[in-house]
């Protein structure tokens, strides 16, 4: 038991491994010293030595940037590989290859700190693709870009760090990118101003993918706490596509433009949701006029309380979905209390609010205005000097509690949580409920485990948490609780339970499930193996729509598993059936259903378990509601009680998991390179990859609905073409690795986009011809958005 929440506890991104910066013993082998009269005269020479477990100690000098990327060995949880500099005056002024201070790519368990990094012309410290990698105590200043940037990185720690003059609107802290479910950053204590950009942003960015080719466009489970922000010329913190997420204790002030709080969203449809804001200080002084906290939709379930936000011009808005409209709650979001204040009346709130000292004044109106609970979320327990809350009976608004006397260290992990229940099991999702935790301080989050693995949290008052990625099958779910003091309780007693339905199928339940097909508009075949779940009190309908079905009048072929125990089909305006055919529960049945799309008619064949093949209808008409769609381009399903598994389906004899929805032509061959639709029960997006093919010269076709994500990838000079006329808004992503170019040639109004945000534009035919950096890079290609 020990092993498994200390892993959950490395996960997590909660353990602090700190190596004191006293000088180190340099003749043990453990530690590798650089500097005058060292064993290493430069950074980068121990770098390429060091081994999981050692320390790279650097005294104080002026020295070059170092790379640990690829290639290099990995730390582990227990043993990491730190750079430790010996004071702030071990100095990184000139860049490393790359444009920057130090680089991590693609190696875990790496702690970077103490460091002073000046002037990069890139990026002062960028940690990419790094799992449970440390960003401790530096300084760093006037890069060409960010800061510090992590993208990628899991259970990242970025605490301590000091971070102003980033050029070029990019910000002191940028955590980017994320390609799992869970990424649970840490940024806590860090102080970042004067940036061209954000204080600290948040982006889980669509549109860049890792290595592998994946990315989910959200990052997760970030705890941000006890930072200080200020006199940056964006947001103070930048929120995109960032969710489930604790912000307390935060102090910003003099934001420049937009909000102290900005959560929004870059194109992704995904919005910044489920977070909890609260206990932060907000000021705008002077001629400012920002808003506290501003939402851009889509955004949902955001919990805002505790706060102090002052503005001038009475702009005092804590939610804000257009640059104009300002509203104080509502929008499916929630804002609970706070304080708002204008300057002219802030000097009765803070101690000296022109020094920029905001801790509460005695009679402060912040006093003893702050809710215990908020939506079942919880307040901090401490306040960002370390002191308790609630203090005297009351909680207070903003960072400081007043008055409040130091906490002592939490040593003592949560109890353990009770045993989850379940409610709600469909082939998709299950509710678990469980009994509270406590804590000597506070429980901060309780941990969901679903076959040993961490699927999620929720805050330490929200005693309930939904499961929406279950799969048909067995699973065991389990809880446990974590405290502000990042210590772990035992988990609670396994949960087991089965999920109806058939893995790997589309599954029905009680809401509308869908699947892509290729467009037709013609004559055609769809087959599948359907299997009901259901008893005879329940109807489950499959059926094809032109467009995502979403109520039972959407699709113009239906067949009916229906209440009285036998199988029909729609026709026209009622369901009927050529002869009577029952179905048993559980037993799977083969539907061979030929459709003529412009005559609206179609035919169903039914093949029972172990018997022949039955005529159930013969050119019966489309729905009635359907009789003047013109193509088909979904499958739907829906059981309002049980459930059903469609399994196997076909398009005209051939597997819808190897359907054509694009193709690449090579150029000296006929030959297309069959692009895979997402697989089954995936139908967001259409996704393949294409590996080191032999050919350098392709043109991309479109061959069916469907947003196309194509992932390219070769060690060889790449050229693709792409037509002009694509469907608008349709995406086309090509990774390379290598040290060629790739060159994309394209028809009118296509925008490309390269990796990190330069827009290239090409056109009339003209080419864009961009160099590759010899590692993977990722461009995107928009058709016809003028």
């Amino acid at each position: 038991m020990k092993k498994s929440l200390l892993s959950i506890l490395l996960w997590a991104g909660l353990f602090f491994w700190t190596r004191s910066a006293a000088a180190q013993n340099c003749s043990l082998t453990s530690v590798r010293c650089v500097g005058s009269g060292q064993e290493y005269s430069t950074i980068q020479s121990a770098a390429d030595a060091a081994v999981a477990g050692d320390v790279v100690y650097v005294y104080n000098g002026t020295y070059a940037g170092f790379r640990v990327v690829s290639g290099h060995v990995s730390g582990t949880a227990l043993a990491p590989i730190t750079f430790q500099a010996q004071s702030s005056a071990v100095q990184i002024t000139t860049p490393n290859s790359d444009g920057n201070g130090v680089t991590v790519n693609l190696v875990d368990y790496v702690t970077i700190n103490g460091f002073t990094i000046t002037g990069m012309s890139n990026f002062g410290i960028d940690v990419v693709e790094c799992q449970s990698c440390q960003i401790l105590n530096n300084t760093v200043s006037g890069s060409g870009q960010s800061n510090i940037l992590t993208g990628f990185a899991y259970g990242v720690l970025i605490q301590g760090n000091t971070t102003f003059g980033a050029q070029n609107t990019q910000h002191g802290i940028y955590v980017s990118n994320s390609a799992r479910s869970l990424d649970v950053p840490v940024v806590r204590g860090n102080t970042s101003y004067s940036n061209a950009g954000a204080g600290i942003q948040f982006n889980g960015d669509c549109n860049t993918y890792d290595h592998l080719g994946n990315s989910d466009g959200m990052i997760s489970g970030a705890l941000v706490e006890n930072n200080v922000i200020h006199d940056n010329a964006a947001a103070g913190l930048s929120l995109i596509n960032l969710s489930d997420s604790i912000l307390r204790n935060n102090v910003l002030w003099d934001t420049e433009a937009v909000a102290g709080f900005k959560l929004s969203d870059e194109g992704c449809g995904l919005g910044t949701n489920r977070n909890l804001i609260v206990n932060n200080t907000i000021v705008a002084a002077g001629a400012l006029s920002t808003t506290g906290v501003r939402i851009i939709q889509p955004a949902s379930g955001n919990v805002i309380f505790n706060n102090i936000v002052i503005n001038t011009g009475g702009n005092a808005c804590v939610l804000d979905d257009t640059a104009s409209a300002c509203s104080n709650g509502g929008e499916n979001n929630y804002y609970l209390g706070g304080l708002l204040k204008t300057p002219a009346q802030a000097t009765t709130v803070f101690t000296n609010f022109a020094g920029q000292n905001f801790t509460l004044v005695s009679g402060s109106p912040a006093i003893g205005a702050g809710l215990a609970i908020g939506n079942s979320y919880l307040p901090p327990a401490i306040d960002i000097l370390g002191n308790i809350r609630p203090y005297g009976g009351h909680w207070d608004d903003g960072a400081y509690q007043y008055n409040a006397t130091a906490a002592a260290p939490d040593t003592t992990p949560p109890t353990t949580p009770g045993t989850p229940t379940s409610s709600g099991l469909t082939p998709y999702q299950v509710t678990l409920t469980w009994t509270a935790s406590t804590d000597t301080r506070e429980v901060l989050q309780y941990y969901i485990s679903r076959d040993g693995t961490v699927i999620g949290f929720a805050d330490g008052g929200i005693l309930s948490y939904t499961d929406s990625a279950i799969s048909p099958g067995s699973h065991t779910y389990t809880i446990a609780a974590v405290n502000g003091g990042s210590l772990v309780s035992t988990a609670s007693g396994g949960l087991v339970l089965t999920g109806p339905g058939i893995s790997g199928c589309l599954n029905a339940d009680a809401t509308w499930r869908n699947r892509a097909l290729p467009t037709e508009s013609g004559t055609f075949q769809w087959e599948a193996d359907v299997t009901p779940f259901v008893t005879t009190a329940n109807d489950g309908v499959v059926g094809l729509g032109q467009s995502v079905p979403n109520g039972y009048a959407s699709m113009g072929v239906a067949v009916r598993f229906s209440s009285s125990g036998d199988i029909d089909v729609r026709n026209g305006g009622a369901y009927a059936a050529a002869m009577t055919l029952p179905f048993s529960v559980g037993s799977s049945y083969h539907l061979r259903v030929p459709i003529n799309v412009p005559a609206h008619t179609l035919s169903v064949y039914v093949t029972p378990p172990g018997g022949p093949e039955q005529t159930l209808a013969s050119n019966y008409a489309w729905r009635t509601e359907q009789a003047s769609a013109t193509s088909l381009g979904y499958v739907g399903l829906m059981d309002d009680q049980g459930s059903m598994a469609v399994c196997n389906q076909l398009i005209g004899g051939l597997p819808l998991d190897s359907m054509i929805f694009a193709t690449l032509t090579p150029s000296t061959s006929s030959t297309p390179i069959l692009v895979d639709v997402s697989g089954a029960g995936h139908p967001v997006m259409d996704r393949s990859t294409v590996v080191n093919h032999a050919e350098t010269s392709y043109t991309l076709t479109e061959g069916g609905g469907g947003n196309r994500l194509l992932r390219f990838t070769s060690s060889s000079p790449v050229t693709v073409t792409v037509p002009a006329g694509l469907t608008p808004n349709q995406s086309f992503t090509l990774l390379q690795a290598g040290s060629g170019v790739i060159q994309i040639g394209a028809g009118a109004g296509v925008n490309l986009i390269q990796r990190r945000g330069t827009l290239r534009t090409a056109g009339l035919g003209a080419p864009v011809t961009i160099q590759s950096t010899g590692v993977q890079d990722e461009y995107v290609v928009w058709g016809d958005l003028q």
